[in-house]
């Protein structure tokens, strides 16, 4: 749990877009505090955007090491 982001306190945004015969996601995660908090929020989306990417593929991801 992050107690310096509270629940509510920030919006995502994810807009699913036509593209070369597949689809692009983009994800934008609003009022994020500035500094560690974004990198560490980037890096999170990066994870898991990833894993869903592999499941799309067919792949599995394997188990999530943050559970």
């Amino acid at each position: 749990h992050d107690h310096e982001v509270p629940p509510g306190a920030t919006r995502v945004v994810i807009t699913l877009q036509a593209e070369n015969g597949g689809t692009r996601v983009i994800l934008r995660h609003y009022d994020l505090p500035d500094g560690a908090q974004r990198d560490h929020h980037r890096k999170g989306w990066d994870f898991y955007l990833e894993r869903l990417s592999a499941r799309i593929r067919g792949e599995d991801p394997g188990p999530d090491p943050n559970t």
